[in-house]
């Protein structure tokens, strides 16, 4: 029979984390690379940020006021700093969804409903 003390031991990956530098330590090692910044406009550490596509500063997701995307690769953020001032605002207003190709309606055969005579 075997004993149940192994699965309890404590090894070097179970070992309490107490610090940010020993967090980023032990997120290099299991493969994930989180980078914490601080944000420009509100001055949180945070580890996820968004470009403004017209003042180009990087600020945390809690700053940015709205994204759009106007392609499937292409996102457009606009802070809330950018959002105050009326010109950048009716600038990403103005901006519309491009429309990559034009789709052709497809015919699925007979016509669906009641046939009448």
């Amino acid at each position: 029979m075997r004993s149940c003390s192994r699965r309890f031991s404590s090894g070097p990956r179970d070992e309490f984390i107490n610090t940010s530098r020993d967090k980023e330590i032990h997120n290099a090692h299991l493969g994930v690379l989180m980078a914490i910044e601080v944000c420009v406009r509100c001055g949180e550490k945070k580890a996820k940020f968004e470009k403004c596509g017209y003042c180009n500063r990087n600020m945390c997701v809690s700053c940015i006021k709205s994204c759009r995307k106007p392609s499937r690769t292409e996102r457009l953020c606009i802070c809330k700093d950018c959002w105050t001032k009326m010109e950048t605002r009716k600038k990403y207003k103005a901006v519309e969804k491009k429309v990559e190709e034009e789709f052709e309606p497809r015919d699925f055969g007979r016509p669906r409903g009641r046939r009448r005579f």
